[in-house]
């Protein structure tokens, strides 16, 4: 829910920013926020895979596989 918050903080902070340099967009403002919605549980998928694989090997391999899962988003 954490990651949730920060989500909307951040994309509240750019849509600000993007409204006081006046920049537009080429594509209408709900498109953007279906966008950025279901990009958000893609990002949560991710992190629930990783949180899985970490706990289905009880080990500390997080790092290894969020280095690994973090090359597939972008």
């Amino acid at each position: 829910m954490s990651t949730l918050v920060l989500n909307a903080y951040v994309t509240g902070a750019m849509v600000g920013w993007l409204t006081l340099f006046d920049v537009q967009l080429s594509i209408p403002w709900a498109a953007l926020w279906g966008i950025l919605f279901i990009t958000g549980f893609g990002v949560i998928g991710f992190m629930l895979a990783l949180c899985g694989l970490v706990l289905l090997w009880k080990d500390v391999r997080g790092d290894f596989l969020q280095m690994g899962l973090g090359c597939f988003p972008g």
